[in-house]
C-alpha cells in the first residue's frame, strides 16, 4: 500500500500549517507512507523540529518552508522554495481565525483570513495542479470545515471562507482529470488553536483527535469528494442543516464554548 500511496501521490507532498494540529498530524501519517514533506507554516522552529523528528522516524527527506501564505507574491515564493522538486500531493490545510462577532471584528483582520483560507489554496491548486495534470496522476486536499455547510456562529468570515474551499473543492474534482480532490470537513479537532480558543470540558461532545481526521482523510482520498471525519459530526452536520435556523442559532452558541466574549482567550 506504502508503494502504491507513493506512485501516485509523491514523491513530495506540500502541507501548510504544517507546525502544530491537524497539519502536523497530516506531515506524519503521510511521512508514515513514504512520502517526502515539504513543511509549510510561519513558525520556523516548530517546522524544524517537525522535519527532523520525521526523517529521523521515517527516512524521508523534508523540507521546511516558512512562509506566510498571505503574501501577494506567493505562487513565485513557492516556486522558488520548491527549487524543482515535484510536488504530487497539496494538503492545504493552513487556517486561523479569532471569533467575535463580525461587526466587532477589525476588518483588516476580517480580509487577511480571505487571504490566508480562500486566496492561498487557490493560488496553491493553481501553481501545483498544472504539473499534476501533465504527469496524469497527483492529489489535493483541501480542508474547509463542517461549519461551512451552515454558517459559523461568531465565526461568519471564517465560515463563509470555509464555503469557498468547499466550493473550490467540488469544481476542481470536476475539472482535474486523474487528480484526486478531496474536500476535508473536520468538525471539532482537539488542537491547541481550539484548545486556546474554547473551553472543551462545556463541549457538549467530545472533540475529535487529529490523528483520526487525518486517518478518515488519507482512506477517503481518491475514493470521495467530500470527507466528514467522525460518525457525531456527520449526523450532528445533517441534524443542523435540517433544524431551522432560529435553532440551529441557539444550538451553535451552546456548542461554541468559547472562553471569553471576544473569543481571544
Amino acid at each position: 500500500m506504502t508503494a502504491r500511496f507513493r506512485r501516485r501521490y509523491g514523491p513530495w507532498a506540500l502541507v501548510t500549517g504544517a507546525s502544530a494540529g491537524i497539519g502536523a498530524e497530516f506531515a506524519r501519517q503521510l511521512a508514515g507512507r513514504g512520502l517526502d514533506l515539504v513543511l509549510v507554516a510561519r513558525r520556523e522552529e516548530r517546522l524544524r523540529a517537525l522535519a527532523e523528528e520525521l526523517g529521523a522516524a521515517h527516512g524521508v527527506r523534508t523540507l521546511p518552508l516558512p512562509l506566510d501564505l498571505r503574501r501577494p507574491d506567493l505562487a513565485e515564493a513557492v516556486k522558488d522554495g520548491l527549487g524543482g522538486r515535484e510536488v504530487g500531493l497539496l494538503v492545504s490545510n493552513a487556517a486561523r481565525f479569532e471569533p467575535g462577532r463580525l461587526l466587532d471584528r477589525n476588518l483588516a483582520d476580517e480580509l487577511a483570513g480571505l487571504d490566508l483560507h480562500c486566496r492561498a489554496p487557490l493560488v496553491l491548486a493553481w501553481s501545483l495542479g498544472r504539473p499534476m495534470v501533465e504527469r496524469g496522476r497527483g492529489g489535493m486536499v483541501l480542508v474547509s470545515s463542517t461549519v461551512a455547510r451552515y454558517g459559523g456562529y461568531r465565526m461568519v468570515g471564517y465560515a463563509a471562507a470555509k464555503a469557498w474551499t468547499l466550493s473550490l473543492a467540488l469544481g476542481l474534482a470536476a475539472e482535474l482529470e486523474r487528480v484526486d480532490v478531496q474536500a476535508l470537513l473536520p468538525g471539532m479537532t482537539r488542537t491547541e488553536g481550539l484548545e486556546r480558543l474554547m473551553d472543551l470540558e462545556r463541549v457538549p461532545y467530545r472533540p475529535m483527535e487529529p490523528s483520526d481526521v487525518v486517518r478518515a482523510s488519507l482512506v477517503g482520498l481518491g475514493r470521495r469528494t467530500v470527507v466528514v471525519p467522525g460518525l457525531k459530526n456527520r449526523v450532528t452536520m445533517r441534524a443542523l442543516t435540517a433544524v431551522p435556523r432560529s435553532l440551529r442559532d441557539r444550538l451553535l452558541g451552546r456548542a461554541m464554548a468559547f472562553r471569553d466574549e471576544s473569543g481571544a482567550g
